[in-house]
């Protein structure tokens, strides 16, 4: 059930934009010939499309933002809302507010459904979810490696109830030591919704998140702990890597294959 997302293939926003435009664009063309004329000589699609579809730029960068850049996700969200204003155009658009229920919705009724109450993964959901409460913020990192060590981790970028963000968006810092993941944008605006907060700054809320005013300075505030599969890793207490049990240097020797020190094997 591993998906790759579009975000990954992209470090740019505006890419990202584009592409989603144009997946939506040959979506409509197989229904709509005459959409043929909304693009130039040069193959650009003109901004009547949006405007005729969304209304406003603004309400399309919501669309994208919520979709994660993944164009599953995308279509999904793009048929429940034209399903909800009965596929009028001419009265209505898929606006912010549409946009922001449909990926509620979705969150609430399959997303969160394949987490187990109590399972490792639902622990761990627990987790993001605490940080995203106490800080207000849907993006975090963990030290490089913790995906891979934890099952429970992974088993939530399965279910897409967190994305991970390109490398090449993020500060040198981050990419040095870190992984960056997003929280699911459903999720944050369910949350939202729970504390009755007004959701019209959910606009400024970008794909690519932003990491203006924040340096390696910040890593303890906005990391989360991923413990890694204690019957698989251990980590290293001098070099902090995980080291697979089943290694045959630290089967036979006890040590790390990484740095060489003694491990305290359990």
């Amino acid at each position: 059930m591993n998906h790759p997302e579009i975000a990954i293939l992209f470090d740019d926003a505006e890419q990202i934009s584009q592409f989603c435009k144009e997946l939506l664009f040959l979506r409509f063309g197989k229904k709509e010939a005459e959409l043929a004329a909304l693009k130039d000589s040069n193959g650009v699609i003109g901004e009547t499309f949006v405007t005729d579809i969304f209304d406003n730029a603004e309400n399309f960068k919501v669309f994208v933002t919520a979709s994660h850049g993944i164009p599953r996700d995308l279509m999904k969200i793009f048929q429940k809302a034209t399903h909800r204003i009965k596929h009028d155009f001419r009265k209505s658009c898929i606006d912010f507010e549409l946009v922001m229920q449909v990926s509620r919705d979705i969150y609430r009724q399959e997303k969160r459904e394949f987490l187990r109450q109590n399972s490792p993964s639902h622990i761990m959901w627990g987790k993001v979810n605490r940080y995203m409460e106490e800080n207000d913020r849907r993006f975090f990192i963990i030290d490089d490696g913790a995906q891979r060590s934890s099952r429970p981790f992974r088993a939530l970028i399965d279910h897409e109830l967190i994305h991970e963000i390109p490398a090449p968006t993020t500060p040198r810092w981050v990419r040095r030591r870190y992984r960056a993941y997003c929280i699911d944008f459903g999720n944050y605006v369910d949350w939202k919704r729970a504390k009755s907060t007004p959701l019209n700054a959910l606009i400024t809320e970008t794909i690519i998140p932003q990491w203006e005013g924040l340096g390696e300075a910040d890593a303890d505030r906005l990391k989360i702990s991923v413990e890694p599969d204690q019957d698989r890793y251990i980590v290293c207490k001098n070099c902090h890597t995980y080291v697979e049990r089943a290694n045959p240097v630290v089967k036979k020797f006890h040590v790390c294959n990484n740095c060489g020190e003694e491990l305290s094997i359990h």
